[in-house]
């Protein structure tokens, strides 16, 4: 028996999970994608991309760590070949910064290369800096991934349809699992109130010259992140914030934070400028329902609110997701075996 799965969103989420969901499944299920917005319009498409698991509020930080690393090495699988070239997946080093005096090393350091404590001299460099990390990352460019993950979904089978799902029950009749990856739109789909806009406000500048990423932990937050083809310089945080309206005000905050540890990124010619709203949540929402909707009950499974972490651990969730799903597979094998 083939299950019918729809997924509803075309981020890094949807995408991923579709892909993970299709391809560990062979013959067992069949997957499309639900979306109104494809790529290049959603939020992840704007990210820089940068591999750092970062703090998602309350949820458990062993599962954070564990989505970041199996994240990570699904990454670094690809970053040596042609295929991590046009997934836009690459290593990057560089600085993160802290304006406080000691800073606990993060538990993923032994993951990644290169990792050290930055220098006193190192320090200098950039005003304001008291602690900070050197070290090697992994950059998953949205505008490239997010493609890249779809191509392959599509090859193995994989169907999309570019439509607005407004409600869960619309596709109850029609398959046996949902999987909701709306981001954001989770708010309204399933009246999740814990559900809150972060609104990121980012530059693209051309700066080729800049070979680091640079981070600096304050707020709002300064960095500037090399991709292929032009910088990120952010970057802004604000909670419960739903214009996507760029700002002055905003733009001079973002230039005049990066200048101040990379001065020549002031007069970099700016090639773009995107407001993104992330899925901002108490904790990531992943876990299995079943809703009951008329006479038919589909089994729903939830995986948003990942803020603006996204793009740090989408294969580890999907992996979750999938175990969900093969969960249910078994047990539909075992139904029908005693039939």
């Amino acid at each position: 028996m083939v299950l019918k799965v729809a997924v509803i969103g075309a981020g890094i989420i949807g995408v991923s999970t579709a892909l993970r969901v299709l391809e560990s499944n062979p013959g067992k299920v069949d997957v499309r994608i639900f979306s109104g917005r494809q790529s290049p319009f959603n939020t992840s498409d704007v990210a820089a991309g940068f591999w750092e698991p970062i703090y998602m509020s309350n949820t458990a930080p062993e599962l954070q760590s564990r989505w970041g690393v199996e994240t990570y090495k699904f990454l670094e699988k690809y970053v040596n070949h042609d295929v991590g070239r046009n997934a836009g997946i690459f290593y990057l080093s560089g600085y993160q910064l802290f304006p406080e005096q000691e800073v606990k090393s993060p538990p993923w350091k032994d993951l990644i290369p290169d990792f050290r404590l930055l220098t006193r001299e190192e320090l200098d460099r950039y005003p304001g800096s008291k602690s900070g990390f050197f070290f090697t990352s992994l950059i998953a460019q949205g505008s490239k991934l997010i493609p890249w993950l779809t191509e392959r979904f599509l090859a193995l089978g994989g169907k999309s349809t570019v439509r607005t799902i407004k409600n869960l029950n619309e596709l109850a009749f029609e398959y046996d699992i949902v999987i909701n990856c709306s981001g954001l739109e989770a708010r309204h789909l399933t009246r999740d109130d814990k559900l809150f806009p972060i609104r990121g406000h980012v530059l693209r500048v051309k700066a080729p010259w800049l070979k680091h990423f640079i981070l600096r932990d304050t707020n709002p937050p300064s960095y500037a992140i090399p991709n292929e083809d032009w910088v990120i310089v952010g970057g802004t945080t604000h909670r419960d914030n739903w214009s996507t309206i760029p700002t002055d005000t905003d733009r001079r905050s973002i230039l005049e934070g990066i200048s101040k540890l990379v001065p020549a990124l002031a007069k970099a010619p700016v090639l773009g400028e995107y407001v993104g709203l992330r899925p901002g949540r108490d904790e990531v929402r992943l876990e299995s329902e079943h809703v009951q909707y008329g006479t038919k009950k589909f089994q729903v499974i939830h995986n948003y609110g990942h803020g603006g972490g996204g793009l740090s651990v989408f294969w580890g969730c999907a992996g979750d997701v999938n175990n969900l799903v093969q969960d249910t597979i078994k047990q539909r094998g075992t139904l029908h075996s005693k039939m």
